[in-house]
């Protein structure tokens, strides 16, 4: 009888102990539960809430980078190098590797310089910031080129919640940001349930968790409500994340410009503003804002809506069904930034 309470005593405590260590290392995120969103395997990050999985696809490199052209050299450590951040435009989520902005600025500049293409479908400027620190300073680049799409990334700095700003400004993390609100108590539980939607016809109840960070919606309210208090928010905070990169990359002696890229609806789909009582003189309140916001940060700017105006047919640089930018579109930036590469 004894032994058999033992031998129930130590089972229990093996099993705690191995609950316990897979609730570790889950927490730890040294067992990764991946998923596949629009074609690309990603994983969940503790600080920037998501990334792709490293060399999950052929165009896809170690630093989880997408090339610029398949089978291309993986980074090279000590050459010239620019980084470029961002989300879906920085990647080009509708074209081949070789169409992105990054692969027409390296061929651009005769690749006297590698351009490393670090942009994450969905992310926000906030998460490509922790991205910079985690992987990006590593690079040692000479240049960061940071893309802002700001008909959705200000709303993503608030659905995001990772930084807040403190009373003189400068950024702050959040003490849970918007993954460690939606993670369970019990994260082993994420595991089990992955494992058990894998056999069955469901899917797994967390997924909800990946979904929220790929939504992203046209946020009209820094256009229509400038002065409510989530706009006033958003405007703080996005601010400070262009203040910290600024400062970051001064501190190393890096270069830093914003390229903001306009959406396609104030060229092609008036009816969306007007669906919102959205007079045409506003369209591109947010685009006009974050170049204010650069210039009063002493950040070098480059407002896409302007450039493209000047070409007298910016719809013509947008796919249509995609509502990304064409290959055109892409090239026509990269040169907008080579122009400015060459004056510095």
């Amino acid at each position: 009888m004894k032994k058999t309470i033992l031998l129930i005593i130590w089972t229990l405590i093996c099993a705690l102990m191995l609950v316990g260590g897979l609730e570790l290392m889950v927490r730890k995120r040294l067992i990764n539960p991946a998923f596949d969103m629009q074609g690309i395997t990603y994983q969940m990050d503790n600080e920037r809430l998501f990334r792709p999985r490293p060399r999950c696809r052929a165009d896809i490199g170690r630093y989880g980078q997408r090339l610029t052209a398949l089978g291309a050299k993986e980074i090279q450590k000590g050459a010239k190098t620019i980084l470029m951040l961002g989300d879906s435009f920085t990647f080009g989520s509708n074209v081949d590797c070789e169409q992105t902005t990054a692969a027409y600025l390296e061929q651009a500049l005769s690749n006297r310089y590698q351009v490393v293409n670090m942009g994450v479908v969905a992310y926000g400027p906030d998460q490509s910031y922790v991205q910079l620190q985690q992987d990006g300073l590593d690079l040692k680049p000479d240049v960061v080129v940071l893309s802002i799409f700001p008909a959705n990334d200000f709303a993503d700095i608030y659905k995001n919640d990772i930084f807040d700003v403190d009373a003189e400004g400068k950024l702050i993390l959040t003490p849970k940001n918007s993954l460690a609100q939606q993670m369970p108590r019990f994260q082993t539980a994420l595991l089990w349930d992955l494992v058990v939607s894998g056999r069955t016809s469901r899917p797994s109840r967390f997924i909800d968790i990946y979904r929220t960070f790929f939504y992203d919606n046209y946020d009209v309210e820094l256009i229509t409500q400038p002065a409510s208090a989530r706009s006033r928010h958003m405007t703080n905070v996005m601010r400070g994340v262009l203040g910290a990169y600024r400062d970051t990359l001064a501190a190393h002696d890096i270069a830093l410009l914003v390229v903001v890229i306009p959406p396609i609806e104030p060229y092609l789909d008036a009816a969306f503003f007007a669906q919102h009582g959205i007079p045409e003189a506003r369209y591109f309140v947010t685009e006009d804002l974050v170049e204010t916001l650069c210039h009063e940060e002493r950040i070098d700017c480059l407002n896409l809506h302007t450039l493209f105006a000047a070409e007298g047919d910016p719809g013509r640089l947008y796919d249509v069904e995609d509502q990304h930018l064409n290959p055109e579109g892409y090239r026509q930036s990269a040169l907008q930034i080579k122009a400015w590469m060459d004056g510095k």
